[in-house]
């Protein structure tokens, strides 16, 4: 309560936020995945929607939410997302995980590429 009270977002508090309504994981580590950026994903798949086997780039990752919503919504899809921020690629990369598509998204970030 103490946490909240102090201005702590729900989010971090659970550790979780819905994207493209799928549950992240979320962590102090990453930014909170927001509603408007929903809009990125629909964009992504009007503009690839004719591609047999679309490839794309998440620079500033974060919680993966943009190429795991999008990867999702389409399975022939590989993306490349990175991190500056080690932590917050081990959060991407257990959301992919967890929603299964870690097979089509290669990590990389500042310590080397891939991972």
């Amino acid at each position: 309560m103490l946490k909240r009270a102090g201005g702590s977002p729900v989010a971090y508090l659970v550790g979780r936020k819905e994207f493209f309504s799928l549950a992240f994981e979320v962590s102090p580590d990453v930014l909170i995945p927001r509603p408007e950026s929903e809009f990125v994903v629909t964009e992504y798949l009007a503009i690839t929607s004719q591609l047999e086997s679309p490839q794309c780039v998440d620079v500033g990752t974060g919680s993966g939410c943009l190429a795991i919503a999008s990867a999702r919504q389409q399975p022939r899809a590989h993306f490349v997302a990175i991190d500056i921020c080690e932590r917050a690629l081990a959060v991407a990369r257990r959301n992919a995980a967890q929603l299964g598509v870690a097979d089509r998204i290669d990590f990389g970030g500042a310590t080397g590429w891939p991972r």
